[in-house]
């Protein structure tokens, strides 16, 4: 029995060396003296390690730790007899691959910093594409600002020095200029329709507007059915030399057009005032009389209600309602400013017509610039 169990210690050293050629990198751990004994003894106890220790200590072994090579393999498994014992510490390799497997995982999960710190990259992307909106929407500023007003060429040769009698001049000159056609009166039943209609469309089909209340007459000629050629300078007071102008007839119902007769316009006795029934025509109507002074330069204004010849007024109600019910244009709320709008524009731009603008549309400040200081009361209605 002692040369049996002296057999067995000395190849447990032997294995234990070999052990040790084999890996200098694993370090046993270090068994209690329980352990050896059992496994000298032969019996079949189970055997024990020592868990107070860690399996990396960095202990060199000595001549007593040769018998505890046997350890690693074994703590790896679930206890068994000492005759299973010796057969799992024949074989100590599985226990020292242990440590370069879980060695790998450092790498792999170390990976992961380089994968996420890709996506930096990918998101910065996006500032460069989302700036280069901004001059894109930055382009619009300067093609608005730079658009010039559509007028703007039209009344280049009007110098804002002139005034009185040397502006009323150069505005006839410029209308010579820019009329390429002339009418006749019986055209009118013709060309109306063309003029008098709303930018905004709510004109019914077949219909345009009626001076003075905004009555809807038909767009054709209808023998004064329901319209007629109004002269807003009376034919008696001189509105024969312009009465082929588009810019001075206007369609009127009959019974507008026979309420009005040859007076001029004011509020007082005498006078026919064009905004009773809407107010917006008190203006309008000042801005026509105005335009047919200079298309014509033997047509006067002054304060006379009962005049005679190719004179109208009253000139200081006049300019006091030209800047009182100044034009708004083809965004107005005003139906009747719609189209004193449409009517400038559709006069000057269709090839059909006269290629010429009424100036006090589009300038309403030359009226008192011409006609302001005449007197005290034309004064008094331009601020002066």
């Amino acid at each position: 029995m002692k040369k049996q169990t002296l057999s067995i210690f000395l190849s447990l050293v032997a294995l234990a060396v070999s052990g040790c050629t084999r890996s200098n990198t694993h370090k046993p751990k270090r068994r209690s003296s329980e352990s050896l004994t059992s496994i000298v003894s032969g019996t079949s106890s189970v055997v024990r390690s020592d868990s107070s220790e860690n399996i990396s200590s960095q202990t060199k072994p000595t001549s007593e730790s040769a018998p505890t090579t046997v350890v690693p393999s074994v703590t790896s498994a679930n206890p068994t007899t000492s005759s299973n014992t010796q057969q799992t510490s024949s074989n100590p390799q599985p226990s020292s691959n242990v440590v370069p497997a879980s060695s790998t995982v450092a790498p792999a999960s170390s990976s992961v910093v380089p994968a996420s710190s890709t996506v930096a990259p990918v998101s910065s992307t996006v500032t460069p594409a989302s700036s280069s909106v901004i001059p894109a929407s930055s382009s619009v500023t300067p093609s608005t600002s730079s658009t010039p007003s559509p007028t703007d060429d039209y009344y280049k040769s009007i110098s804002d020095s002139l005034s009185g009698t040397e502006l009323k001049n150069a505005l006839h000159k410029l209308n010579d200029q820019m009329k390429v056609r002339d009418f006749v009166y019986n055209d009118h039943k013709t060309y109306q329709k063309l003029t008098e209609i709303d930018p905004k469309g709510t004109i019914p089909n077949g219909k345009m507007l009626g001076f003075y209340d905004n009555t809807f007459v038909n767009a054709s000629w209808d023998n004064q059915a329901t319209w007629n050629r109004e002269h807003v300078w009376p034919n008696s007071r001189g509105g024969n030399k312009v009465e082929g102008d588009l810019h001075m007839v206007r369609p009127t119902s009959v019974k507008i057009n026979s309420e009005r007769g040859n007076n001029v316009y004011g509020t007082g006795s005498g006078t026919y005032d064009p905004g009773q029934y809407i107010s917006e025509y008190r203006g309008i109507a000042a801005r026509i009389i105005f335009y047919c002074a200079i298309a014509d330069t033997s047509l006067t204004l002054n304060e006379d209600t009962d005049n005679e010849g190719n004179n109208m007024g009253v000139l200081s109600t006049l300019l006091r309602w030209n800047l009182q019910y100044r034009p708004e244009g083809e965004n107005s709320t005003s139906l009747a400013y719609r189209v004193e709008w449409n009517r400038n524009e559709v006069i000057q731009k269709n090839s059909q017509l006269q290629g010429n603008r009424n100036p006090f549309i589009d300038h309403p400040e030359y009226a008192c610039r011409i006609w302001g200081s005449q007197n005290s009361a034309t004064r008094a209605a331009c601020g002066m």
